[in-house]
């Protein structure tokens, strides 16, 4: 295992868990307790982690934490400097295929990280769960939000009751900033709001068996269809077809193959 991947992976245990001991990460990652002490190190150097006596424990920000507000003068400058830079990139690789990774990103700095990814020319989505008001002074940055009926409803201030309720909600929420809305309706799918009309999408038919970690399975599936190259409408599609298996196995770690979702895709 690289470096990198394994520092992530400490870090995914650690958001999970809360902390964790050095034997324990030594043991878990088979290395020596000197590489992850190495590791910890570099992670409480980058304030991700704390370290505590034998190991490491999480650090957790708000979106507005203050620790990064005496730097927020430099990060605007970094900031200009990433969206020149793009411009540039843009302007010499007009026409290419994207070459980029989709992230999966912690509950921590999701404000740098949206303006960042908006500088950089990358596509920001968010799944607003659970639902907070701190994420209001972001939505400018956001290309997409996929929050579901509880959440549309305390972002937008509309009581969602029934399909015309929830395209007010998704235009009020398009007005507030995110260019485009996904709302979720459970068994009744999905409403997709692209900024100029609304796309009803279809829930397909499942087998409940376990409902945890459905709506990861949404999302993820989402970003991933869209970095593929597929539009809003069948990246959406697809990953409703791919949530639609998700609830149909045990635990939230069993998610589908794509083979999988297309042959769910085409018993439609």
């Amino acid at each position: 295992m690289f470096l990198e991947e394994r520092r992530n992976q400490i870090l995914a245990y650690l958001t999970k868990h809360e902390r964790a001991s050095v034997d324990y990460l030594a043991t878990e990652f088979a290395v020596s307790k000197e590489t992850i002490r190495s590791d910890l190190n570099e992670l409480a150097r980058l304030n991700l982690v704390q370290r505590c006596y034998g190991g490491a424990i999480i650090v957790r920000r708000s979106l507005q934490s203050g620790s990064i507000a005496p730097r927020s003068e430099n990060f605007e400058v970094l900031l200009k400097r990433l969206e020149k830079q793009t411009r540039h990139q843009t302007s010499k690789q007009k026409g290419n295929k994207m070459n980029g990774k989709v992230c999966i990103l912690g509950s921590f700095n999701v404000d740098i990280v949206a303006k960042v990814a908006h500088a950089l020319g990358k596509k920001v989505i968010l799944n607003p769960a659970p639902y907070s008001s701190e994420i209001l002074p972001y939505l400018d940055y956001l290309d997409v939000i996929t929050p579901n009926e509880t959440e549309a409803s305390l972002l937008s201030g509309i009581d969602i009751q029934d399909f015309d309720s929830t395209k007010e909600a998704a235009l009020k929420i398009a007005r507030m900033g995110a260019k485009r809305v996904i709302i979720t309706m459970g068994s009744r799918g999905a409403l997709l709001y692209d900024g100029h009309q609304f796309q009803h999408i279809p829930a397909f038919p499942a087998l409940g068996v376990d409902t945890t970690g459905a709506g990861d399975a949404f999302n993820g599936a989402f970003a991933a269809a869209l970095a593929n190259g597929q539009s809003m409408v069948q990246a959406a599609t697809y990953d409703s077809a791919f949530a639609s298996l998700a609830v149909e196995r045990e635990g939230a770690s069993n998610m589908p193959e794509h083979q999988q979702v297309i042959a769910r895709l085409s018993q439609r």
